[in-house]
């Protein structure tokens, strides 16, 4: 009878086993929550490139559809639909006459900065 008292007062958890695990379930916590929110904050990054990368690409298929474009530069932005976006749009002389290089470069706000997307291509006369 005194062997079965005892090995009930033996069953279960002590607080201090309690605690430690309380603390270690809130470490994980920490650690889970904070990689969670790296990873939105990465997305949210990512998603400001394709974007920037998708636009930038759309410029470019403007000016090469008009055929051998003339030197300059312009700048504007992508209206209501983008409205934190804006692009710059320089083409430039090359060593060959019947060449033109082409730099279209998409800026959007990030936090305090200010990133930027930039294409490059080259487009002859036809």
């Amino acid at each position: 009878m005194r062997q079965s008292v005892l090995n009930k007062r033996n069953e279960g958890f002590t607080l201090f086993e309690v605690m430690v695990a309380i603390a270690i379930i809130a470490i994980a916590l920490v650690a889970i929550m904070r990689s969670l929110s790296m990873s939105v904050g990465v997305t949210g990054k990512s998603k400001n490139i394709f974007i920037a990368t998708i636009l930038a690409r759309g410029e470019m298929a403007r000016i090469e559809s008009r055929g051998f474009p003339d030197v300059g530069d312009e700048k504007g932005d992508f209206g209501e639909d983008y409205p934190n976006f804006r692009w710059e749009k320089s083409i430039g002389l090359t060593e060959l006459k019947e060449m033109r290089k082409v730099v279209v470069t998409v800026f959007w706000p990030e936090g305090k900065d200010e990133k930027k997307m930039e294409l490059v291509t080259y487009i002859s006369k036809r």
